[in-house]
Formats: C-alpha cells, structure tokens, sequence
C-alpha cells in the first residue's frame, strides 16, 4: 500500500513539473496592465559656443552664438533665451560662460545642461549705411503730390554719413512730408528741404526705428508762354504763335492764355523764348492821335461829341481829349474802342 501511494506521487510530481507556464489570465481571469515608461525629471543637453558671431539684429538669442546637441525639446527651449540687448551698429561685446550659465540657470533651472565655450566670446554688430538710393526713389516717387501750379523734380538728396545700421531690412518712411514741403510749395524759390525720414526695424521682435534729416534739393518747373514762331517788335502777338510748356521756374513769366489778347510785342521774339509780362504791352483801345466819339454828361444834360485822343489808353483808363466844338481839352475815361466819357461840371 506504502508502495504504491510513493509510486502515485511521483508521478503527479513529475507531470507537473514538465508543463507548460499558464498564463494570469488564464488562473484569474484577467489581464496585468502593461508597464508605463517614466520620463526623467531632468534633461541633458550640450551647449556649442561659438568663439564670434556678427549680430544683425536688437536683441541677442542664443541661437544667434551656440549650436544645441541632445534633447529636442530641451535644445529648443535654451537656443530661445533672450540674452539682453544688442551692441549698437558696429560696435561689439563679450559674453563669458558665467553670464551663459547665469542665463540658463535663470530660465531652465531644473535642466541639466553642458556648455562647451571659450574664455571669451565676440558678439560684434554689424553695420551697414543708410541706402541712399533707396531713398532717393521713394521720394522721386512721391513728388507727383505736390504738383499744382508749379513741378517739382529731384536734383539731390544727401544723406547723413554716421548713421549706421544692422542690416538692410527697414521699412522708410515719411512721418512729417505735407509739413517739410509746405515752405517750398508756396515759394518754389525756396529748392532745399530738410526732410525727416524714419526708419522702422522689419526684424522678428524688434521695435527699433531711427530717425533722421535728408536735404533734398528740387527743381521747380513753371507752366509758361514760349515762343513757337518768330514775331517782330511791335507786331500785335498771335497767340498761335505761343504754346504753355513747363520751364525752370522763374518770375513774371506769362502764365495764363487770357494775358495774351490784344497784346503787342515790346522785342522781337525767337522760338524757345519764354515770354515775360513786361515783354508785352496792351494794344490801347484809343490811340494818341485817334479821332474818338466822346460821351458828355454836363449839369444831367447828356450830349454826344467828337474829339480827338491826347494819348494812347485802354478800357478803363483815363486820358486827355480835345473836344472838336470848344476845342478844349478836358479829362475822359476809355469806355470802349474809340471810345471816352466826359464828365463836366
């Protein structure tokens, strides 16, 4: 009996230890939730210096002077720490690693981070003059706003020489122009303006802009009689002999057609010549000499009568007559061609 029982549990024993592992699920019915990776409380990254590095723009980043290795997010994070101010345009200034580990330390305190610099980095500015070109063809360009009577063109503008910028990337423009130009559009005598030009920073987070003066120097154009056909002296002006071009500006030229009529040339005129109002004179409506039709007006009576011209006048001027009955020589005023009123007391 003994025999056989030590016989049944070695085969029991022996079956058992031959099979296969059985699953929780298996014995529990359920399965044991899958273990979850954990993120290290602290990042490790290395921090590249650079031993110099020209800097275009206001504000220093640290992507502007250090490469990043390691972490993504971590290198992201540090290559965007604003390190301060940038020196002014060609100007330059050093960073040690104790102001970089400052910096780190102040933004990403918990975040381990190597720094592979040298004893002292370079940060120069760069520097580039104002484009004059630039600004010479905005203004040349805005100068149609102040026709009127008179043209404008460009001659010169002059740019200041010690201004100098970080890089080329400004937007110009012009905060004070109907102010500067207001002298010289009411006397284009005036050709130079001091024109204020501001230039506005375009670079992602900056607020930088520079101001400064730019003598512009014009040219003022006037709309005036010129000479198309010869005339002599004396010669009553045919006014298809005139065509109204611009000219350099200049003063007590004929600027207006109805100054033309009945006018008669003081000099002989040449094609090209710009007529002048003392180049002219109106052609009388009474001549010196000139037999006129004289109206009387003596105590309410009224009368007509004949006389003679003592002078050379036009409509609304007053003159010396000689009247044909008394032959008496009295003052009248031109009313019309041949013409004249005579008032009597």
């Amino acid at each position: 009996m003994r025999v056989s029982l030590a016989i049944l549990l070695l085969t029991f024993a022996s079956a058992v230890w031959g099979a296969e592992p059985v699953a929780v699920s298996q014995l529990y019915g359920q399965e044991s939730a899958a273990p979850q990776p954990t993120l290290p409380l602290t990042l490790e990254s290395t921090l590249i210096m650079r031993e110099q590095t020209e800097i275009r723009r206001a504000r220093i980043y640290m992507q502007d002077i250090a490469s990043c290795q390691g972490s993504v997010l971590l290198c992201r994070d540090i290559l965007a720490i604003d390190l301060g101010p940038s020196p002014k345009a060609g100007h330059e200034k050093s960073l040690t690693e104790a102001d970089l580990r400052k910096a780190l330390d102040l933004e990403l305190p918990q975040q381990k981070v190597l720094i592979q610099a040298p004893s002292r980095m370079r940060l120069i500015a760069t520097a580039l003059p104002v484009d004059a070109a630039r600004i010479r063809q905005l203004v040349e360009a805005r100068l149609p706003e102040l026709d009127g009577p008179y043209r404008f063109t460009l001659n010169t503008v002059r740019v200041p020489v010690g201004l100098r910028l970080r890089h080329g990337n400004y937007r110009i423009e012009f905060p004070s122009w109907e102010q500067d130009f207001s002298f010289i559009r009411q006397n284009p005598r005036r050709s130079l303006v001091n024109l204020m030009v501001r230039l506005i920073d375009q670079e992602a987070g900056s607020s930088e802009h520079y101001d400064l003066t730019v003598q512009v120097v014009l040219r003022a154009e006037v709309k005036a009689a010129v000479v198309v056909q010869a005339m002599e002296r004396g010669q009553l002006l045919n006014p298809e002999a005139v065509d109204f071009q611009w000219v350099p500006y200049q003063e007590n030229v004929v600027r207006d057609a109805s100054a033309l009529e009945k006018q008669i040339l003081r000099l002989t005129a040449r094609p090209g010549q710009v007529l002048r109002n003392y180049d002219l004179v109106r052609d009388p409506d009474v001549k010196r000499g000139e037999r006129v039709e004289a109206y009387v007006v003596s105590n309410g009576v009224k009368m007509n009568s004949a006389a003679q011209a003592m002078e050379s006048a036009a409509i609304g001027q007053r003159i010396r007559v000689k009247l044909a009955t008394t032959k008496r020589q009295v003052m009248a005023t031109v009313t019309g061609p041949s013409k004249v009123e005579v008032h009597m007391p």
